[in-house]
């Protein structure tokens, strides 16, 4: 059990960090420029229970959408503060912009924008670098997945005293094993320490 559990570990650094570059702030990421927007986390300029990061390019369509219905119900489900970290990923289309916007009316919303497209895994480890939850997820901008699986996640890894839960879309038809294996790593919830 305990190789699995350092195997899963693994993953979730290589998946959050990439492999080499542990160190926040450090390579790329010091190179690019960022903002953060919007209200502290409600309960205060401190940690929080849970951060959601969401990482979005060129997502003018959908992000006011998915941030008001993250925040609707994470605010109906979750009985402790929460954040949502939207990580505009070079977008071109003005989801920046429109998510600044929504964070000025949803004080749980904040707003970190990277200048340049660095991909979904850089957005997620910019976004969770600056998360303050003592508990930590990420669902994809358009809402592939929705915000009504985070609350059964939180309450599977505190009922069974884990650290990380895992969970993938089941798809008709069945997947081939690599796309299993890619699936299986989102969405994630895990506790940062």
């Amino acid at each position: 059990m305990g190789e699995i559990n350092r195997d899963l570990s693994a993953i979730m650094r290589e998946t959050l960090f990439g492999t080499g570059d542990l160190v926040p702030g450090g390579g790329q990421r010091a190179r690019v420029l960022q903002e953060s927007t919007g209200s502290p986390p409600v309960g205060g300029s401190g940690r929080v229970g849970l951060s959601v990061l969401m990482p979005c390019h060129n997502e003018a369509g959908s992000v006011r959408g998915s941030l008001s219905k993250t925040t609707e119900t994470l605010r109906k489900q979750f009985d402790r503060s929460f954040e949502i970290l939207l990580v505009d990923d070079g977008s071109s289309d003005g989801t920046g912009e429109i998510a600044q916007d929504v964070a000025l009316i949803l004080p749980e919303v904040r707003v970190v924008r990277i200048s340049e497209n660095g991909g979904k895994g850089e957005a997620l480890r910019r976004a969770f670098d600056q998360a303050k939850g003592t508990l930590v997820c990420f669902l994809d901008g358009d809402l592939d997945i929705q915000p009504e699986h985070i609350v059964p996640f939180v309450d599977t890894l505190e009922a069974k005293s884990i650290d990380v839960v895992i969970g993938s879309k089941r798809q008709i038809g069945g997947f081939s094993s690599a796309s299993r294996e890619a699936t299986r790593l989102s969405p994630r919830l895990n506790r940062k320490e």
